[in-house]
């Protein structure tokens, strides 16, 4: 079963999603930002993180599994459980790549570490907001060559009523 896309759809209105047994996906939000090297508005955001700490069952993955897929709640608790130990154990050899949501592996001292991805911003808020390009002014006095037109008001402008 494909847990991500649960975790994702949890993210955009929760700030935390537990998994049972594995750890919890927090969302802290992240405001607009803007990069020099890139010239870009970045539109706010929610920045996932991992904490491997809570790992008691809230319910809240397991209810909207069960409602999702017309399933009993025991019946996605044992399919969630499935998700981790399978996780568990393709941790110990490789990256786990959860979809839109990030990457986990361990190092050296066993503790999984934690990549976000970029993939998808969580926050509803900022939804359908691409990056925007701007350039710094350079000269000011550019603004001088075009100066503004003075518009004219249109003549014999009238309304039209219709009886």
């Amino acid at each position: 079963m494909e847990l991500s896309k649960y975790i994702s759809k949890l993210l955009f209105d929760h700030d935390c999603v537990t998994v049972y047994g594995f750890g919890s996906f927090l969302g802290n939000y992240n405001s607009a930002k803007y990069d020099y090297k890139e010239q870009k508005f970045y539109p706010p955001s929610k920045q996932i993180s991992f904490n491997s700490q809570i790992k008691d069952n809230d319910g809240l993955l397991a209810k909207e599994i069960s409602k999702s897929l017309n399933i009993s709640y025991d019946e996605a608790v044992k399919k969630i459980h499935n998700t981790v130990l399978a996780w568990t154990k393709k941790i110990k050899v490789e990256t786990l790549v959860i979809k839109n949501i990030g990457e986990l592996y361990l190092n050296q001292d066993e503790k999984i570490i934690f990549i976000p991805s970029n993939e998808l911003n969580h926050l509803k808020e900022s939804f359908g907001l691409p990056p925007i390009f701007v350039r710094q002014i350079e000269n000011e006095n550019s603004f001088e060559k075009y100066p503004p037109k003075k518009l004219k008001p249109k003549k014999n402008n009238y309304f039209v009523q219709a009886a």
